[in-house]
């Protein structure tokens, strides 16, 4: 009986050594992402798109991942501004049917963002971003959209939270 206990100990201990360095590899933030200090517009400076929504779908989208995941103020007038260029919208056949016609359709668009904020930075920074969603067809075609904007949003809030990183705290400035 001895035997297998100590053969079950050692599984376990297998098990969590083969588990530790997963849960090494995530990671939690300890602190809240570091405040922009001031409300933040974000506009559209080039809109390249032929979709109609894209530009609202976009705002809206990167708007309520600022607000939620960095609790950064968003206002049409802030004094910060997130200045976004829609360069690219490519719509590609992804799927088709057996008689050869498209049924599936992914919606990609790149980005350029542009954040300008005197209280936070000596001089802009900028990144390209690209995001894609799929449909099936126009009934479909605005939450394809709205994918490739989240997709955007996210990939945009994460590259703000990194760059906050090193930014002074604003009660040592």
């Amino acid at each position: 009986m001895s035997g297998r206990r100590a053969a079950a100990g050692r599984l376990r201990s297998l098990v969590w050594f083969g588990l530790l360095p997963l849960l090494a590899a995530c990671s939690y933030r300890v602190a809240a992402p570091q405040p922009l200090g001031e409300p933040l517009a974000i506009s559209i400076v080039e809109n390249r798109s032929r979709l109609v929504r894209s530009q609202a779908q976009l705002q809206q989208a990167v708007g309520s991942q600022l607000r939620e995941r960095l609790a950064w103020e968003i206002s049409p007038h802030g004094p910060a501004e997130l200045r976004l260029s829609i360069l690219e919208e490519r719509l590609d056949g992804v799927a088709r049917s057996s008689d050869g016609s498209t049924i599936r359709w992914r919606i990609r668009l790149r980005i350029e963002a542009e954040l300008v904020s005197e209280l936070r930075l000596a001089a802009p920074i900028r990144r390209s971003f690209t995001g894609s969603g799929t449909a099936s067809g126009r009934r479909n075609e605005e939450q394809a959209l709205a994918a490739a904007a989240a997709d955007i949003a996210a990939r945009l809030a994460d590259w703000l939270e990194q760059a906050s990183e090193g930014w002074p705290r604003l009660d040592e400035s």
